[in-house]
């Protein structure tokens, strides 16, 4: 049975983009915010209002923060939330599901999918779950007013996987619909280990420390210093050799990086939605501060702790 409705957790920058986005190819969205204030502009406007790949006001079915509302029934409980919201969630759903709603982690980082159900158990929750995660965030997309986002386009060839692997087939076919870009991967430690975010972050942060705290720049394009990117670099190797000791399909950081015409995409969208204010460096040291935060997961997927790794992370929270 294919998907119908949809419960939307989080209604940030992601969760915006997929309750507008899906409500406007047909779905029944649900959207749970844990703050009454975050819902209130859209309860306003009347819905999303959308920019880009999807236009207009969208209506929401339902706008809730009783998170038990907003799961009742719904086809697939979709996580749109940074990965340090993963474990509120886990705890406040432990008592509201029974297995037999897949859950999405939109996206899973690094490691989300074996946070998540580590999380859940911690909460009580002894049942089955059938679960899976994206790389990334499925939308490229920035919140450019209270209830406006813009969805700039959609993450391409999106690696995708489920746990326990055995409902691998199975949830590649149910979320395929609603995302056709994304491509199934053999397992939650590949898509784990290809979250690039984790390599360009702290070594990007920390390095460009003045000016995420002086003045706005572009994170990528103008932060990405020789310097900086041997520093990446020194990470990425880390991350690989980490790889292939699991023997788990990965591509290098500098291999990943977008060419020609797509390079050229990339860096104007990079242009819009990733120009640092001293108000989102705020938001940046509260991510690094966060105890979910402080090591990298794969320093604890080997026996060795990678040290370029797991020092960036400690000087960065």
């Amino acid at each position: 049975m294919g998907i119908r409705t949809v419960a939307v957790l989080g209604a940030g920058h992601g969760g915006c983009a997929a309750a507008a986005d899906l409500g406007r190819r047909g779905y029944e969205v649900r959207l749970h915010a844990r703050s009454a204030e975050r819902l209130a502009p859209l309860r306003q406007r009347g819905g999303i209002e959308v920019r880009g790949v999807q236009q207009g006001l969208v209506p929401v079915a339902l706008m809730t923060t009783d998170l038990a509302d907003a799961v009742r029934g719904a086809d697939l409980i979709m996580l749109v939330v940074p990965s340090v919201a993963h474990a509120a969630y886990a705890r406040a759903l432990a008592p509201l599901i029974d297995g037999s709603q897949p859950i999405f982690l939109n996206p899973g980082h690094t490691g989300g999918g074996l946070h998540f159900l580590h999380e859940l158990r911690r909460a009580g929750y002894r049942g089955p779950l059938k679960s899976c995660e994206t790389v990334t965030l499925t939308y490229i997309t920035r919140m450019e007013g209270p209830a406006t986002v813009n969805i700039y386009s959609y993450t391409k060839r999106l690696r995708f996987a489920a746990l326990p692997g055995r409902h691998a087939a199975e949830m590649f076919a149910l979320v395929k619909p609603l995302y056709p870009e994304i491509v199934q991967a053999t397992s939650v430690l590949e898509t784990g280990l290809g979250n690039l975010n984790a390599i360009f972050h702290p070594p990007g942060m920390i390095m460009n420390a003045g000016w995420l705290e002086r003045t706005g720049f572009l994170f990528y394009r103008e932060g990405f210093t020789p310097a900086v990117s041997r520093v990446t670099a020194a990470v990425d190797a880390e991350r690989m050799a980490v790889a292939k000791a699991l023997g788990v399909p990965a591509v290098s950081a500098r291999r990943a990086r977008p060419t020609g015409r797509s390079r050229r995409r990339h860096a104007s969208i990079i242009a819009i939605s990733t120009r640092m204010s001293a108000t989102a460096s705020c938001r940046w040291r509260r991510w690094a501060a966060s105890p979910g935060s402080r090591h990298p997961p794969w320093t604890h997927w080997c026996s060795w702790p990678p040290p370029r790794s797991a020092s960036t992370m400690h000087v960065t929270a």
